[in-house]
């Protein structure tokens, strides 16, 4: 009886302490998988940060560009201004140039014109006076 006792108060132990030591096991493994889980989202979470600093990285790169390409076609566009007023008064500054020149080259023309012209006159009118004076002279004298 008393040995049935005891080996029942045993048995009782050892189930208790196999429940007991189950339990401990489902907690445990509870608590890994609670982890592993946190662990897991934990990496999602950092990789989506990454992700996330990727892009706003990659966008900003972009807007850089976009405003480092949009400052230098400004500059190339007020270069080319600049270039297109300084040819179009060089070009204004030749025409004015040729122009003076041509109105230098025809005053000169014409003033040469002017004195080939009165030395040409110059003889006519001696010329008409002598024959006049020949005539006049040749008349008096009727030579004519």
């Amino acid at each position: 009886e008393q040995a049935k006792k005891e080996e029942e108060e045993r048995i009782k132990k050892e189930a208790e302490e196999k429940a007991k030591q189950e339990e401990e096991e489902e907690r445990l493994r509870k608590e890994a998988e609670e982890k592993a889980k946190q662990e897991e989202e934990e990496r999602l979470k950092k990789e989506a940060e990454e992700q996330v600093k990727r892009e706003e990285e990659e966008r900003l790169r972009k807007e850089a560009e976009e405003q480092a390409k949009k400052e230098e076609e400004e500059r190339l566009r007020k270069e080319a201004e600049k270039l297109a007023k300084k040819e179009e008064e060089e070009r204004l500054k030749k025409e004015a140039k040729d122009q003076a020149e041509q109105e230098k080259k025809e005053r000169a023309r014409k003033k040469e014109k002017e004195q080939v012209g009165q030395e040409e006159e110059c003889p006519k009118k001696e010329f008409e006076t002598m024959s006049k004076s020949s005539t006049e002279n040749g008349a008096a004298k009727g030579k004519f």
